[in-house]
């Protein structure tokens, strides 16, 4: 399945510096896909109205279980804001259990980067190079 294309919600300023956020979800059970599939749509409706985002992107591997998110923040407080916050929230609590090694990490990088690629993440996920 390919990753639903970068949506960009404010654009950046290129000589700007943002924090570029990765995670990476997989899911312990196949049966929590269709659960984790509709939490997707409730956090997706809260980056509509984030405060600070830039854009974002989904990857999805449903037969691997495997998911990795992308977003692009104008600081770090957003992101944190974003996390602790409704539907976010709860979300994460309920999805949790169905969870196997999850991984985050976040970097800065300057507006000119945006659209963040695919690639890049996966490769800083897989080097764990994170702040």
């Amino acid at each position: 399945m390919p990753a639903l294309p970068w949506k960009s919600v404010n654009p950046p300023d290129p000589e700007r510096e943002y924090v570029a956020l990765a995670s990476f979800l997989p899911l312990k059970r196949f049966a929590a896909t269709i659960r984790f599939f509709r939490s997707v749509r409730a956090v997706q409706g809260q980056l509509a109205s984030a405060r600070g985002l830039v854009g974002y992107s989904l990857l999805a591997k449903p037969l691997a279980r495997n998911y990795w998110t992308l977003s692009l923040w104008e600081d770090d407080a957003a992101p944190k804001e974003f996390v602790q916050a409704e539907p976010h929230v709860r979300v994460m609590r309920d999805i949790r259990p169905d969870l196997g090694d999850t991984k985050f990490t976040q970097v800065r990088v300057r507006g000119s980067a945006a659209p963040l690629a695919w690639n890049w993440a996966l490769e800083l996920l897989r080097s764990d190079r994170s702040l």
